[in-house]
């Protein structure tokens, strides 16, 4: 490289014994030691035993200490002691070309300062350097650490989504299926793979009205009862649907919550103690009229239909 060369090189120089600073060889262009000062990162320049023989304003303004102070000490002063020998190793490492590693420095108060530390090996009059550039990576450790908890938060609901009781449908603004749980892919007998990409009611087999206003007009609705068929059967269930925004509240979409009336008569029983305590089996009897009523009990008992008991008061309907 020759001076007409447009790009220029750093050298380490003296500077009448108060240690070393940046230069350029090509006054044309940047100045070193103007690069060295106003860089926004951490610069030390180290001898091979870690004392500091120069340190840029910002490393004043992270340490707490100023420039004078700083000469005064080497860079294991600013590392806890645990971490000595890791940056030991760095600067054996940096030797063969350079070194870069995460670890932690501190302050004048002893806080803890996390960096990420670049070690160059820098030559002059046969005498070895280490040019420390040091980013002070706080604020991207907050972010990571906010990553992370954004993380577990999803692996939370999803969890929670997929294990709720309830049949759970996430729909688009269209009325595709975009995501289904456990439980819905149960009381539908049909997998999440069969029902996503379609729209919602090509699964249920039915016309959705309620549905279609919440997902145009963001109408809520609750506890409507339906009629589906599941496993070549046809099931009562209870749909609930809420609508989806986004952060500027637009409507981006539905959530449908279903719920077999099975379940809820058996919650019912489970809290009133209506629970049957005899089965048709234990009603002994021979008159032909109580047989015809025990069939007809029995056939009205294997259906989700409704029905009526006439009789007069004492005639034991219940």
């Amino acid at each position: 490289m020759n001076k007409n060369d447009s790009s220029y090189r750093i050298k380490v120089d003296r500077e009448a014994e108060e240690g070393v600073s940046l230069v350029s060889e090509n006054s044309s262009l940047l100045p070193g030691k103007f690069f060295f000062e106003y860089i926004p990162d951490i610069a030390l320049i180290v001898k091979p035993d870690g004392q500091i023989v120069e340190a840029n304003p910002a490393a004043c303004t992270a340490y707490g200490y100023d420039r004078e102070e700083l000469l005064e000490l080497d860079i294991f002063k600013l590392t806890p002691a645990y971490l000595h020998g890791l940056l030991l190793e760095q600067f054996k490492k940096a030797k063969r070309g350079g070194a870069l590693v995460e670890m932690l420095q501190h302050d004048r108060e002893g806080q803890d300062i996390p960096v990420e530390m670049n070690l160059q090996p820098v030559r002059y009059q046969d005498q070895l350097y280490f040019l420390c550039s040091i980013r002070d990576i706080t604020h991207l450790l907050e972010i990571l650490s906010k990553k992370d908890h954004l993380s577990w938060l999803t692996r939370m609901f999803t969890n929670i989504f997929m294990h709720i009781t309830d049949g759970v449908m996430i729909l688009d603004t269209e009325g595709h299926i975009n995501e289904v749980n456990l439980a819905a892919e149960r009381i539908l007998n049909k997998k999440a793979a069969q029902m996503k990409g379609q729209p919602i009611g090509r699964i249920l087999g039915i016309k959705t009205p309620y549905t279609n206003e919440l997902l145009r007009r963001g109408k809520p609705y609750s506890d409507i009862e339906i009629f589906v068929e599941s496993g070549g059967k046809n099931i009562q269930l209870t749909l609930t649907g809420n609508p989806v925004r986004d952060e500027e509240d637009r409507l981006s979409g539905g959530i449908l919550f279903m719920r077999p009336i099975e379940n809820i008569h058996n919650l019912v029983h489970r809290f009133t103690g209506n629970r049957a305590s005899f089965q048709f089996d234990d009603i002994v009897t021979v008159s032909d009229n109580v047989l015809e009523t025990i069939r007809l009990a029995a056939q009205a008992a294997g259906s989700m239909s409704n029905v009526l008991l006439e009789g007069e008061s004492g005639t034991g309907k219940e």
